[in-house]
């Protein structure tokens, strides 16, 4: 019996299948999309976007010192988070970055 979480060969196969299928139904819509926004723009715009967070808390890895001595760091220690927002609109690619605290 395999393990928990690992997926026999005939499991694999159909969720490629499935994937597969996904994909060429995504690309379709996509496809049908792109055309009504070139024929009609006023009817519907594509926008690409996507986010990502960074911390305020930078953490120093590796530093050099004597061997045996550890070395004491002074700084600030923020916290917090920043979120960033980026999105290209398909027809004249136009650009959007938004940063929210």
């Amino acid at each position: 019996m395999p393990a928990k979480g690992f997926l026999n060969q005939e499991q694999k196969e159909k969720l490629q299948k499935n994937l597969k299928e996904h994909d060429i139904v995504f690309k379709n819509k996509l496809e049908e999309y792109i055309k009504i926004s070139q024929e009609k723009p006023e009817l519907l715009q594509i926008w690409f976007w996507d986010e990502s967070g960074f911390s305020l808390r930078v953490l120093r890895r590796k530093l050099w010192g004597k061997k045996g001595t550890r070395k004491k760091i002074a700084g600030q220690r923020r916290k917090g988070r920043v979120n960033v927002m980026g999105a290209v609109r398909y027809s004249d690619k136009k650009r959007l970055v938004d940063f929210v605290p």
